[in-house]
Parts: structure tokens; sequence; C-alpha cells
């Protein structure tokens, strides 16, 4: 950590006692614990050069009006889910890394885990967080400069799959956090959309619930809602995961319309149109509206190729991506679940014929061992996937270990004339962890997680000790241009999100807690 870091969590140590020794409003997270650093590595805390921005068009997506501002409001960014910025991020220069585990929000005081997979940020350009672990499920708000716990509200404890689907909470456009909630367990399980406002006054905020809808009747025993999002009349949509069905709330009269039933699971998220909204189950791409009758309809379903297997990496025998709109919103993407994966793209339109719905299937990574757990990212005609093949998921919570997947990161692009695709870059020399990654567009940047061994420390297997670096890799050729070593061991992995906040400061939420990479100078 360097100096002027030190300096900044000893002032922030030091106002907080003062704050609480005068018997005044403490923030919630008067101080700042950082995650330890890990066992110490000969590998380099820093490796490339700085770079000078090389700006893309920026990325245009229609700002959903029931949704705080773009790019913040979801953890894809958008109702797009297009993991863009058009602002920037770090340019590699001296970058600082600050950390903090934040021990305030903490209800299990011996967790090892505490991992915010959902990250928003509201009006004021504070992290909103939905953060879980081992007996841990808390709503949590962070200062993005200091990165104090400012206010957490506990939320009920929960399963790891409902953990995960809860990571798809969105900010309003009150400033709302909303989220899904379930109550209870099993067959008493009371399972709720909750809406999220924050009170009081800077040094003494907090949340309160402000609104919610209960579900129950729509989620059968064992099940879960697995992704809300509003369209843009202010409706609340929701998916169900192994029912795999899709329901609509009405904020205006507390009504749910009739929710309607795919072939599959959903086992992600969604995105939403100004008229539609994309789902992928298990079985079958979808676009589904809601008819001048009120009712949800399918307007079309396209298979894309499935070999019905969970590879290991994936919480499903299907896609794992979330699916994303590109082409100003002709096109949505995902990757398949083939032997040989695939960036599969279909045509929006709703009045094709069948057969002309799927525009591409493009190969990446190498056969037998690709899998994407993760939204594509997506900007004008381009797509950036990467591989998550043997990152087990389902194992974080039951052993301390990290994740030994397969390397690679590919862009797709949609040719030019909307007749195809092909393969612009593909690099399999990279190992990504599964956090989300995001391009910033005035950087002509994607940021990821990376991860390398370090042999001469004894570690997992024959791999060596897992050494953790935020990485910075060029959009145009795939090259990985700087990055930045966060930490060692288990607390830098993580599943979870990449966030940029507008400040320019990337914020990773790591198993260990919450990580900031800033530049310098």
């Amino acid at each position: 950590m360097k100096t002027s870091a030190i300096l900044r969590c000893l002032i922030v140590l030091v106002l907080g006692a003062l704050v609480l020794g005068t018997g005044l409003p403490a923030y919630a997270g008067a101080t700042v614990v950082p995650i330890p650093p890990g066992p110490d590595t000969v590998l380099p805390e820093y490796i490339g050069a700085a770079v000078k921005a090389h700006p893309l068009p920026p990325h245009r997506v229609p700002q959903n009006p029931s949704l705080g501002p773009n790019p913040f409001n979801h953890d894809h960014n958008d109702s797009w889910m297009s993991d863009t910025y058009n602002i920037a991020g770090p340019l590699g220069r001296e970058p600082e890394v600050l950390t903090n585990r934040m021990v305030e929000a903490h209800r299990n005081p011996d967790t090892t885990i505490f991992h915010c997979p959902g990250t928003t940020a509201d009006s004021h350009g504070r992290l909103v967080l939905s953060c879980d672990g081992v007996g841990e499920w808390s709503l949590v708000l962070v200062d993005p400069v200091t990165l104090e716990v400012l206010a957490y509200k506990y939320l009920p404890l929960t399963d790891l799959k409902t953990a995960l689907s809860a990571s798809y909470l969105y900010i309003d456009n009150q400033d709302r956090a909303v989220i899904m909630v379930p109550q209870g367990v099993d067959d008493q399980k009371v399972v709720k959309i909750q809406l999220y406002r924050q009170t009081g006054l800077p040094g003494d905020l907090g949340f309160a619930l402000d609104a919610e809808y209960d579900l129950t009747d729509y989620v059968p025993p064992g099940d879960k809602i697995n992704g809300v999002l509003p369209d843009w009349q202010g409706r609340i949509w929701f998916v169900v995961r192994t029912l795999a069905s899709v329901g609509v709330v009405d904020p205006a009269t507390g009504t749910v319309v009739a929710p309607l039933k795919l072939e599959g699971e959903i086992t992600n998220s969604f995105a939403m149109t100004r008229d539609a909204a994309y789902i992928v189950t298990t079985k079958y791409m979808y676009r589904i509206e809601l008819g001048p009758d009120g009712a949800l309809q399918v307007i079309w379903q396209a298979p894309y190729q499935n070999i019905n297997t969970q590879k290991p990496g994936q919480l499903s025998a299907g896609s794992g991506t979330t699916p994303t709109i590109i082409g100003n919103g002709r096109y949505v993407a995902i990757a398949d679940n083939a032997e040989q994966m695939h960036v599969t793209v279909f045509r929006t339109e709703p009045q094709l014929n069948p057969a002309d719905q799927l525009l591409c299937e493009v190969p990446v990574f190498k056969k037998g061992k690709a899998a994407d757990e993760n939204s594509l990212i997506g900007t004008g005609l381009s797509m950036i996937a990467y591989n998550a093949y043997g990152y087990d998921i389902a194992q974080v919570y039951e052993k301390s270990m990290s994740m030994h997947n397969e390397p690679g990161i590919a862009r797709v692009d949609i040719d030019p004339n909307g007749k195809g695709c092909h393969l612009v870059w593909e690099n399999d020399d990279v190992q990504l962890t599964d956090s989300v990654g995001k391009l910033s567009t005035w950087t002509g940047l994607v940021y990821a997680v990376t991860r390398k061994y370090d042999a001469t420390v004894p570690g997992d297997g024959n791999f060596g000790h897992d050494v953790y670096y935020f990485s910075a890799i060029d959009f145009r050729t795939g090259e990985v241009v700087w990055e930045r070593r966060i930490g060692t061991g288990f607390a830098y992995d993580a599943w979870a999100d990449l966030v940029i906040g507008s400040n320019g400061t990337a914020y990773l939420l790591e198993f260990g807690g919450l990580v900031a990479v800033r530049d310098t100078r």
C-alpha cells in the first residue's frame, strides 16, 4: 500500500474516533479495515506501462426513465446489459490500491467472505451494494472516495443461489434500491420485491423500506426470483428461476399480471428495451411483450446450441449469460452451451421468419473447455466474451479455495452489412476470474480481474499460490497493456462485479471485501 493510502486510512481512523468521542452521530463506517494483502509473492506489483486514452465511439443505450441514470443503475450498467461506460477508467498511471473489509456491515463476526455481487450507484455517486457471505446478506452504502461504510441494512439470511439472484438489484428513478427478498425457508418462504430508500443526513444515513410487493403466490416452494427490471412505463418485471415464468407488477395498482410460463429454467437476469423483454432459458431465447389486452405474450422464441449438461463454471445446463442488446437495438446476444461454445446473435425484429431470427454463431475458446457465466460486454456491433470454464461457483461457500478456470477472452463483431459475424481477436493467454468485466469507451480498455500463480509459495494443487491483478486489455487488439497487483489468496478472488465510478476509480468486489484501483497522476 502506498504512503498516501496509509495516511488516508489513518486520517479516517482519527476522525472516526473524534466523532465517536463527541457523542455526535458517527458514520456507520467510521473506520476502514483493509483486506489483508495475503502471503508475500515474488510476482511484480505492476506489469506493463501506462497508456494514453484511445476513445471508441460512444456507446448509445436509451435511458430507461424508470431507472436511475445510465450506467450506474444495474450490475450490467443499464437495461440493455451492456457492461459499458462512456466515462474514463484508470490508464495505469501509478495506480494505487485501497481496500475495505466493510466490517461494520458484517452480521457474522467470524465471516471469511463478504463480497457484493450486486453493485450499483446512487445519484450522489455512492456505491449501493448487495453483499453476502456465510451467515450474511446486507444492503450496504459506501463512500466512493474513502470506501467508508455509510449505512447498511441486514437482509434475511438465504442460500447461495438466492444470494446470486439478489445480485440483480437495480436503482430506480427515485434513488431507491429495488431487490428481491425472500423471508423464511422452503414452504414457509415469503417472497417479495422490496424498495429501499435512503434516510437521514450525512453522518446518520440509513435504509428504510419504502414499498414492497408480495409475490409468494407466484414462486413455488424452493424456487426463487432470478431477476427484476422495470420497463419504460414503470412496471416491474420479474423472472422465476426453476418455474421459468415471467411476471409483471404494476406499482400504480399493486396488481400482478398473470405470469407467463416459458420452457426450461431461467438462471440469469434479462434485458429490456422500450417495448420488449429479452429472456434466455436453458431451452430458448425469447422476446416477450405485454400485449394490447395487458397479457404477456411470446413474440418469438429461438433455439440455441445446447449439450444440456451443466459445465464446470456454470450454474445450469444452458446459456450462462444474461442477454445483451447491441446494434442500436437490432440484435440480442448470448453465449450458448454447445461443446464448442459460440457467441450467438439473434435479430430482435418481431416479425421475421423463425429461420431468419438467428444471425450468427461464432466459435470461441477451446472445444470442450469453454463456458461463460456472465453477460457479454456489448457496444456498437462488438461483443466481448470470456472463459469461466472450471470456475465452480457452487463450491465457493463450501471450501475456501480459489477456482482454477480455463483462460481466454475474445471479441466478436457483427458485420457492418448485418449479414453475419466474425472473430476479431482471441487472447488465450490471460486467465480471468468470473468477475464481470467492463469496457470504457473513453479509454478504449476492457477492465478485468485476472489471476497468476506464484510457484515459490505453496498453494492449491500444482499451481502455486494465487496472485490477483486488476488488468487493462486493449479493446482493439486483445493485448493486456498493464496490470496492477491487488493481493494474493482467496480474499482477492471473486465472481462478483467490477465497477467504474463517475470519479474514474475502478471498484472490485472480492471475497474479502471492497477493492478500489485509481490512478495517482
